[in-house]
């Protein structure tokens, strides 16, 4: 499985939007489109704590769990970290395909 990550981390293209970063794996074959939001929870002004999304991430891939590893992947880079979750505490992973 890890060289199959590995493989397709080689044939991703990056695409900046002003909201988010958005990276497409190039393959032929079907493949979902993932929307992969880092959460951290913090304690706001008033002394509650809230939740914020500290960055957004779009992939192509197979299912949920590839696409959470292949976020994780890019956000480390972008982010220049050695672990995601330095910066986030938890991932939410949402299919954004849309019906045809």
């Amino acid at each position: 499985m890890t060289d199959r990550l590995d493989n397709r981390c080689s044939q991703m293209r990056f695409r900046p939007n002003e909201d988010h970063v958005q990276f497409a794996v190039i393959e032929e074959g079907y493949m979902s489109w993932f929307v992969v939001r880092f959460m951290k929870d913090i304690l706001g002004e008033n002394g509650r704590q809230c939740e914020v999304c500290q960055s957004i991430v779009e992939v192509d891939a197979s299912n949920e769990n590839e696409a959470a590893e292949l976020a994780k992947q890019k956000f480390c880079s972008t982010q220049r970290l050695g672990d995601w979750s330095l910066h986030a505490d938890r991932i939410n992973v949402t299919a954004a395909d849309f019906p045809s």
